[in-house]
């Protein structure tokens, strides 16, 4: 477990096994052991040697009277493992689904680090110059694309949502003019280094400076709310209680890694930092191939004040692929359990179409002596086992529906009753069956007449 929620489940690596847990596993098995071997006991010694006689007199054409109770338990246990295996299906497809969202941002291939500069050295104009001139140096290293920062990462849940306030157009000091929106604090060429596009205007430069007007950048659903047919450029809105000129429109972002769009206004680093002391997310975007420059970027930050430092660095799909955690830990233990069961049943099915086959030894010898093909008496094994797997499977698909449902929460874009995720249940079920059923089914025809006979 510890492997499989690795990268997933915060200190998970710190867990060992428990001695009060493993000793009530323990006491768990040896009970369940004899409860359910206390029937077979008790039944084998009630045995009456004629009943014995006549049984194995049956048992050489028809099987014997367990035969009907094996093969309920080896259906309870098909039944286990398709649900199992639609639950670890309906997981796996919704995870699909989420990476193939639209986020709005290109992640691969862009390095993330925290970079936090102390009060007690930096005051405002130090702070509004040095996280522009960070990304300019690193930008100049080889191999890097585009550099900059932010004050919370993208796609990776909301942070600051400040009432914003339309101040000219149609919606100007109006009840619709008073949106909320997630306010970000950027420097440098945030922008490119994560793909986000550049639909109207421009981006920060150096004419947005602490003592230029207030300017920023907004999203092009925001522009489309607020400034409904008009063009956003321009135009001026009250974010944090201050006057801001919009001087571009910029792509929509997902607010979290399951494409949820939201209203966003972006801020000039440069002319926040007399606000507070933001801390910025750095995103370094490299070439496609290229491995991110740490030890450069961890050099030039050293060239710039030695007792900074690269605080968490990571990828950044691998940042926001962290808000599926659940998901993922969740599918890998399901996908786990399913694999554990779906060879239990194909174990279960193999033992007892094998021990059939042992009894009805004498039936098929004497089939084959009037005639019988070895294939007609390999059909009927394989469609004895598969009829004890579709009986399992059509107790299953109840039971998956009702645990689907219990699952709803964590799935998404992906319905409980998936008929894709159900049809391939199925389909794999059933192959999982006819391979247990093969062995047993040619081992029938493996017996001669003449040996049958004796």
């Amino acid at each position: 477990i510890v492997v499989l929620g690795q990268g997933t489940i915060p200190r998970l690596a710190t867990l060992s096994l428990d001695w009060t847990l493993l000793g009530f596993s323990l006491v768990i098995a040896t009970v369940s052991a004899v409860i359910f071997g206390m029937a077979p006991a008790l039944r084998a010694a009630r045995v009456q040697p004629g009943d014995v006689l006549r049984e194995e007199t049956r048992s050489s054409t028809g099987g014997g009277r367990g035969m009907r109770l094996r093969e309920w338990l080896v259906v309870s246990q098909v039944a286990l493992a398709f649900i199992l295996m639609v639950g670890a299906g309906l997981l796996l497809s919704s995870f699909h689904r989420i990476r193939a969202v639209d986020l709005g941002i290109r992640p691969s291939n862009v390095l993330t680090f925290e970079v936090h500069l102390p009060d007690a050295r930096y005051g405002s104009t130090a702070r509004g110059r040095f996280y522009d001139e960070f990304a300019a140096r690193v930008e100049a290293l080889p191999g890097v694309r585009a550099a900059g920062g932010i004050s919370k990462l993208p796609s990776t849940g909301a942070f600051n949502q400040w009432g914003t306030n339309v101040l000219t157009g149609p919606l100007a000091n109006s009840k619709e003019g008073n949106l909320g929106a997630e306010q970000r604090v950027i420097s440098g060429d945030y922008f490119k280094a994560v793909g986000i596009p550049i639909l109207e205007g421009r981006t920060f430069d150096a004419r947005d400076e602490v003592a230029a007007p207030r300017r920023v950048l907004v999203s092009k659903r925001f522009a489309e709310k607020a400034f409904p047919g008009l063009d956003a450029v321009g135009q001026h809105i009250a974010a944090g209680g201050r006057d801001c000129e919009i001087i571009g429109v910029v792509g929509d972002v997902s607010i979290n890694n399951e494409g949820a769009k939201d209203v966003y206004v972006y801020h000039a680093h440069r002319q926040f930092a007399g606000d507070r002391n933001w801390s910025l997310d750095q995103v370094v975007s490299v070439s496609n191939g290229e491995a991110p420059p740490q030890e450069a970027i961890r050099r030039t930050l050293a060239g710039m004040d030695p007792q900074l430092v690269m605080y968490r660095p990571a990828m950044l799909d691998d940042v926001i692929g962290r808000g599926a955690a659940q998901r993922v830990f969740t599918l890998r233990i399901l996908m786990a359990f399913a694999a554990v069961a779906i060879a239990l049943s194909g174990l279960g099915i193999f033992g007892v179409l094998s021990y059939g086959v042992k009894l009805r030894s004498r039936e098929f010898g004497i089939r084959m002596a009037l005639g019988a093909e070895q294939g007609a008496i390999r059909r009927m094994v394989l469609m004895r086992g598969l009829a004890v797997t579709g009986v399992g499977i059509a107790i299953g698909l109840v039971g998956a529906g009702l645990a689907a449902k219990l699952m709803a929460s964590v799935l998404f874009e992906t319905s409980p009753l998936d008929a894709s995720v159900l049809v391939a249940a199925v389909l794999s079920m059933t192959a999982v069956a006819s391979l247990a059923a093969y062995l047993p089914a040619r081992r029938a025809t493996g017996v001669t007449p003449r040996a049958a006979l004796q």
